[in-house]
């Protein structure tokens, strides 16, 4: 099983490295350049020791006079170890007549001296020198510092140094810790609205205006989402108050019709009445199951559809040749206008058209005409279904799409008897497409316009009519 990781520990975690690292690092560099810094300072001892004793030699005249120089001027330093040796080794002249010179040397590439003697470090730098007063010999002199002092302070300070070092890293993780939980503040808000939300209280949103941008952006994101949601739970729930509504009225009609037909003796000829009414609800009940079953296996989705490329016109007159009959009844004339390819699911989109064109003949006033027209806008292939007749009121037309949704009109007042779901097919057909669908209804003229997405066709000429 995966383990999630904590947002807040992770960030918690990443600064803390960052923070720590630099931390000892620069705790590390300190102690290098102190470390260098006392190094340093005793090579310059050393030196001014070297610069002295040379002067103090120029200044003698003889042995003895120059081993009485070097007494007078060494012996108050303890912490420094001087000695005059002979070619041969012999000892001339020590300021410290205890020091051990049983030690361990260790010299580096610049001739600088190391002494270990009796668990203390000595810095040391031996050098040779000819006295002008003995210019054929050659004495040796070692000089060497004692860094004791140094030593201790340094332990000491890197004692410290570690010391505020660790501190630092423990403020600096809690410092972050709190950073990053202030940080997510939002996230957290997000959290617990989210546990507010349910059926009843879709409409509560987030309120973006004191969050951080980068979090302000994705709480926009997931008001959008809610307010999606929210429409289509909305749309589900009159869809599904509908259907009840809709699937109510034939079953409490087979029910009554039943209900009678059980009370008392009838004569076959009534029970066949009865019957064939019964026949005619289940057959409404059983389309309106079909069409339900439709509509959901459609689903607004192109994984259902079988799309291929044809030219539309030839569609359009082959669905005019099957509803002239129809037409021809009510001294309708159907007219297509237009010409070009589409992509889509021929038998679909048959469906679709079948649909609108159906209901435009059965609300076109008679002698008019019924016009199936192809057109081409903004890249986009369209195809509106226009017809003459009885205008939709303006008020109904935001809901011709919706399932179950129908309007009664005085020129068809049979259309109350429809199901009301055939509008609602077309668009979810048309939307399936990536298309949309509009209506519009003015001066006697009612246009359902057809969008499809583009595929570089044409339009021209009509085809026929």
């Amino acid at each position: 099983m995966k383990i999630r990781r904590s947002l807040t520990a992770k960030l918690v975690l990443l600064f803390a490295l960052i923070t720590i690292s630099a931390i000892f690092g620069l705790a590390g560099l300190v102690t290098l350049l102190s470390d260098e810094h006392f190094v340093l300072l005793d090579q310059q001892t050393l030196n001014d020791k070297r610069a002295l004793i040379l002067e103090l030699l120029q200044r003698a005249n003889s042995t003895d006079d120059a081993l009485w120089l070097l007494q007078e001027a060494l012996n108050h330093h303890p912490g420094l170890v001087v000695a005059v040796r002979t070619e041969n080794g012999r000892l001339l002249f020590a300021n410290n007549r205890q020091f051990s010179w049983d030690q361990t040397v260790t010299k580096d590439r610049k001739g600088w001296e190391e002494w270990h003697s009796e668990g203390k470090i000595y810095r040391a730098f031996p050098f040779t020198v000819s006295p002008h007063f003995a210019p054929n010999t050659a004495w040796t002199i070692q000089i060497a510092v004692d860094t004791e002092t140094h030593t201790r302070f340094l332990q000491t300070f890197h004692q410290q140094i570690l010391f505020y070092a660790l501190l630092a890293s423990v403020l600096a993780v809690a410092i972050g810790w709190w950073v990053v939980y202030r940080g997510l503040a939002s996230l957290r808000t997000i959290r617990q609205h989210a546990t507010t939300i349910s059926q009843n209280h879709l409409d509560r949103r987030l309120d973006c205006s004191a969050m951080p941008e980068e979090i302000a952006a994705v709480a926009q994101e997931l008001n959008r989402m809610l307010d999606r949601l929210q429409t289509a739970f909305v749309r589900l729930e009159t869809f599904s108050a509908h259907l009840a509504h809709e699937m109510r009225t034939p079953l409490n009609n087979l029910l009554t019709q039943t209900q009678v037909a059980l009370h008392s003796e009838r004569d076959p000829e009534t029970y066949r009445e009865i019957l064939a009414s019964n026949v005619e609800e289940i057959d409404r009940l059983s389309r309106m199951v079909s069409e339900m079953l439709y509509l959901a296996k459609l689903g607004y989705s192109e994984s259902t559809l079988a799309k291929e490329r044809f030219l539309l016109e030839i569609e359009l007159c082959n669905l005019v040749e099957f509803f002239e009959p129809l037409a021809e009844e009510k001294g309708i004339s159907l007219i297509v206008a237009g010409k070009g390819a589409i992509v889509a699911d021929r038998m679909q989109l048959r469906r679709a058209v079948s649909n609108l064109l159906s209901n435009a003949i059965r609300h076109a006033d008679p002698g008019t005409s019924v016009t199936l027209e192809i057109g081409e806008t903004n890249g986009q292939r369209t195809l509106s279904v226009t017809n003459v007749g009885e205008p939709i009121p303006p008020q109904h037309l935001p809901y011709l799409f919706d399932p179950f949704y129908r309007v009664s009109s005085e020129t068809a007042p049979d259309s109350i008897n429809g199901l009301g779901l055939g509008l609602a097919i077309v668009r979810a057909i048309i939307v399936a497409h990536g298309g949309s669908i509009s209506v519009r209804s003015q001066d006697g003229l009612t246009q359902f316009l057809l969008t499809f997405p583009p595929i570089g066709a044409n339009s021209s000429s009509a085809c026929c009519g």
